[in-house]
């Protein structure tokens, strides 16, 4: 069976629908007029961090930042919910309750994950951390040539 030879030209695409927040509401760049281009491919970084700090500045001065996150928050408690009961089974209130112990146990995981990395990284001055040194010895004298 041979099939149909691809067509040279592509189709146009359709025109992209205006962007809309997740509570309904158009997003504020929707109507804000674009930035005009740089001529130069690469990014400054400093640039691109302004333009997201003003762009986050105009989505909260126009949306409630709860609303606009809504949905990713939910997202996240059904992990919890799902990791403590994937089939649904139990009540709907001891599986609340066992989600809230879920998700404190994953942030005290992190934060001892944090401990221990910022332990092993050297301090600032490029001295390694105290607890990387050695203890001193009983009786010993101190040195003094550091």
């Amino acid at each position: 069976m041979k099939l149909p030879e691809p067509s040279s030209v592509p189709e146009p695409r359709p025109p992209r629908p205006p962007r809309v927040s997740p509570t309904g509401v158009a997003h504020p760049a929707a109507h804000a007029r674009p930035l005009p281009r740089r001529r130069e491919s690469r990014f400054d970084p400093q640039e691109m961090s302004l333009r997201g700090r003003i762009g986050a500045y105009r989505l909260h001065a126009t949306h409630d930042p709860r609303e606009t996150t809504q949905r990713a928050r939910d997202a996240f408690d059904a992990r919890f919910l799902h990791e403590v009961d994937p089939e649904g089974v139990l009540p709907e209130a001891e599986r609340r309750r066992r989600a809230a112990y879920a998700r404190k146990a994953y942030f005290a995981q992190l934060a001892l994950r944090r401990a221990v990395k910022r332990r092993a990284r050297p301090a600032r001055g490029g001295r390694p951390p105290a607890a990387a040194t050695e203890p001193p010895v009983a009786g010993a004298e101190p040195d003094r040539d550091a």
